[in-house]
């Protein structure tokens, strides 16, 4: 192993034969693109600065190599130890690797896979996700809140989902979904008010 890498080896059947690259199909190579891309950098703004990612698809079962910067193989490794110490929740993940995973999870139980990951930096812990293994978010991690913007209402409506845009002087342009009964009850026109 590379000092950069992750690896995703995936172990399982196509149909009756072992799984090889030469049977993995090419929407499930891209499905893994995504999602190890969601898990190097949840915040998808930012990914158009990020470092190259590499692939290498290579035999062993099905070995998918990355190769990326060392920071962020450190940040998943590091992301794939609290999973291991939080007993597979994955509360503390940001809402794009936990996603990653719970998709991977899915991945390994539709196709019936065994998936090891593993890191440049630590090669003797192999992070494993099996059609048995059941990493979550428990189920309340989102709370109401309540907020207040104060700006300029400028835009009001939607086909199928109903939303304002408020203009604010702090937050800049922003777009609030809201129901349409509650646009359609309000008196007079809201905008520019």
């Amino acid at each position: 192993m590379d000092k950069n890498e992750i690896t995703l080896r995936i172990i399982g059947k196509n149909e009756d034969e072992p799984l090889s690259p030469a049977n993995f199909d090419i929407g499930q190579i891209r499905f893994l693109l995504d999602e190890v891309e969601s898990l190097l950098y949840p915040d998808r703004k930012k990914r158009k600065d990020r470092p190259t990612i590499s692939y290498e698809l290579k035999e062993g079962s099905v070995l998918n190599v990355f190769r990326t910067s060392m920071q962020s193989v450190l940040l998943v490794s590091s992301m794939l130890g609290v999973i291991e110490q939080e007993n597979g929740y994955i509360d503390k993940l940001e809402m794009a690797s936990a996603q990653a995973i719970e998709n991977l999870q899915s991945f390994a139980l539709r196709h019936n896979y065994d998936i090891e990951i593993g890191t440049s930096d630590k090669p003797q812990r192999i992070f494993k996700i099996t059609p048995t293994t059941h990493y979550v978010r428990r189920e309340n991690i989102l709370v109401d809140i309540e907020c207040y913007y104060y700006g300029t209402l400028t835009d009001a409506g939607g086909k199928d989902k109903a939303n304002i845009h408020l203009d604010t002087k702090d937050a800049g342009s922003l777009t609030i979904r809201t129901d349409k009964e509650y646009l359609a009850g309000y008196q007079g026109n809201p905008l520019y008010k």
